[in-house]
């Protein structure tokens, strides 16, 4: 089992509340504020 990574200061965790199509994803932040936002490549290929 991997250790668990905590955000920095710059950071904000959010859970994917809805895939929008090809790499986009709707995300809630913990910060209460819903973001559009990318899959990165590399995360891309391994998960999706």
């Amino acid at each position: 089992m991997s250790e668990l990574v905590l955000p920095s200061e710059n950071e904000v965790l959010g859970v994917a509340v809805k895939l929008l199509g090809f790499d986009r994803v709707l995300v809630k932040c913990q910060d209460g504020k819903e973001r559009l936002c990318r899959i990165r490549g590399k995360m891309k290929r391994r998960v999706w």
